[in-house]
């Protein structure tokens, strides 16, 4: 993600005609903070007409909490000229029914414009490793060790040895080539090898039984992608946070209206 724009493209700081970003500042602005001189739409919302999942303030705001000079919609409304919406005073009928209406419409919208989160990757290792008797799993984890013969996951405390086949080995090693250890993603598999207890033999004639024991095979393995931030990367993942923030913020209305009428 860029940190500041004035070309329209999704940013932490976007600025012009047509923002989109973490902050949005433009004509049309669309971000978590949107400031717009015509519209804007974003978690906090302001401009001269503001739709707000949260808060909107504005000339014109429609949101849960609606700050206007003119006409606002909310469950929480403060309003120059027309406010629809509880205002703090005695809860009625007439405050409330504009408050639902508001719920319901952040409840659709949301739904209708859900966006979409970014591909978070394949989960730690100490999530996934008790489903190693499912099947194959993908786990991501440090690659602690290469041995002779297999490799070393470790992912917060948990370390995992596992036997890997010698093309597995060799990516291994040239991804354990520098001095730190490496996030990488393996797909993992369980599995069964006979081993033998070389110290209850006696002698060549009486050899120690084997027995069979379970074990864990690296099938393959790649570098982990880079982490992101915490922010949303794209205008999609804006969306996604709009979205929520939404639905959050409709429940906690639908409760703060409930109270207020009992």
């Amino acid at each position: 993600m860029r940190w500041f724009s004035r070309e329209g493209e999704f940013a932490f700081l976007s600025v012009g005609p047509i923002a989109q970003g973490v902050v949005a500042v433009g004509g049309i602005a669309h971000g978590v903070v949107a400031v717009g001189g015509i519209a804007s739409a974003g978690v906090i919302s302001i401009g001269l007409n503001a739709v707000g999942s949260v808060a909107a303030l504005g000339l014109n705001a429609v949101g849960p909490v609606s700050l206007s000079l003119i006409n606002g919609v909310g469950v929480l409304t403060l309003a120059g000229v027309n406010g629809w919406g509880w205002n703090g005073a005695a809860a009625s009928a007439a405050a409330l029914v504009p408050g639902a209406a508001v719920v319901v419409l952040a409840l659709v919208l949301s739904a209708v414009y859900p966006g979409r989160r970014r591909d978070a990757g394949p989960p730690p290792l100490r999530r996934v490793v008790g489903r190693l008797e499912q099947g194959d799993v993908e786990a991501s984890a440090n690659l602690a060790q290469v041995s002779a013969d297999g490799l070393t996951l470790e992912d917060r405390g948990l370390a995992l040895e596992c036997r890997v086949e010698p093309e597995v080995l060799a990516q291994a090693r040239r991804l354990c080539a520098g001095a730190r250890p490496v996030r990488v993603v393996a797909r993992l598999t369980r599995t069964e090898e006979r081993v033998r207890d070389h110290a209850t033999e006696r002698g060549y004639r009486v050899r120690a039984p084997e027995r069979v024991r379970a074990a864990v095979a690296c099938l393959d393995l790649a570098l982990a992608p880079a982490r992101g931030t915490w922010l949303p990367e794209d205008a999609e993942e804006l969306q996604w946070v709009i979205a929520w923030s939404a639905r959050l913020s409709a429940a906690a209305a639908a409760a703060a209206m409930l109270r207020a009428w009992l």
